[in-house]
């Protein structure tokens, strides 16, 4: 996996979001918190060494590419990323801890991604998500983000999992889902550009919010 989240330096993302509304073109691209770098290779870490037993049937996300997505958009034109960005820019929310805590996915039974859980006492995701979600909506983006669950997704099962290697994942999902993995601040909202290649996904920021 190749990630260029910092390809574009804070003073000329404003420049390049109007550059690329010359193109027509429709790209696949997603709203996120972006999250510490440091904290993105102690996860990273950790994770790795909880997923050893089966580290073999799972496609760990690597480091860089760790982030908490709000909207993902299928097919958008980079028109539409400009009014989003403008709605972005006028977003009233500062900074704010999170807690990440606990290994989990949506079923236990045959999981298919394997995500890091959030506690967020002050609520700022929900806020986020409440504040964007019609003109994202409106934008194109997926409906498989209308019912929310903030998370940090780690890793998915290959198909050439067995029933047994399901088992084996399960278990250790199901022992790891009161693990803390510290404290962050999320000061960053990014719109990135999403390129898939036969490596894995290039992630491009197109947009950045630093919150204060």
């Amino acid at each position: 996996m190749v990630d260029v989240t910092d390809e574009i330096e804070n003073k000329n993302i404003e420049n390049n979001i109007t550059d690329n509304t010359k193109n027509t073109t429709k790209i696949r691209a997603f709203i996120a918190l972006d999250l510490p770098i440091e904290f993105k290779k102690q996860i990273y870490n950790k994770i790795s060494k909880i997923l050893t037993p089966k580290k073999d049937k799972l496609k760990l996300v690597e480091s860089e590419q760790l982030h908490l997505t709000l909207f993902f958009f299928p097919s958008i034109s980079t028109e539409k990323i400009k009014n989003l960005s403008s709605f972005i820019d006028d977003i009233k929310l500062n900074a704010f801890k999170i807690k990440i805590k606990g290994v989990n996915t949506f079923n236990l039974n045959k999981p298919s991604v394997i995500f890091i859980d959030l506690i967020d006492e002050s609520n700022s995701i929900a806020y986020l998500y409440n504040q964007l979600k019609d003109s994202a909506f409106e934008n194109g983006a997926s409906r498989d983000h209308e019912d929310f669950v903030p998370h940090i997704t780690i890793a998915r099962i290959k198909k050439s999992a067995s029933f047994n290697d399901y088992k084996v994942i399960s278990e250790i999902i199901r022992k790891n889902q009161n693990s803390y993995f510290g404290d962050i601040i999320c000061n960053e909202i990014k719109i990135f550009k999403s390129d898939l290649t036969p490596n894995g996904p290039i992630y491009t920021t197109l947009y950045k919010k630093v919150l204060n």
